[in-house]
């Protein structure tokens, strides 16, 4: 990726974050709490397939 572009993308991030910032703090919690409900299902899942049955 060409560091023009890199640096665009960037500042478009910025200028987004600084202009809608109720818009970044809600997208956030929402791939943070998808984040962590992937991950405690996954660990779940994980304890299910680790049980030995005799």
């Amino acid at each position: 990726m060409d560091i023009t572009l890199l640096a665009l993308l960037l500042l478009s991030m910025i200028l987004f974050g600084m202009h809608m910032p109720y818009v970044v703090l809600t997208l956030s919690a929402i791939i943070a709490l998808a984040t962590m409900a992937t991950r405690l299902s996954w660990s779940v899942l994980s304890a299910f397939e680790s049980i030995e049955v005799d």
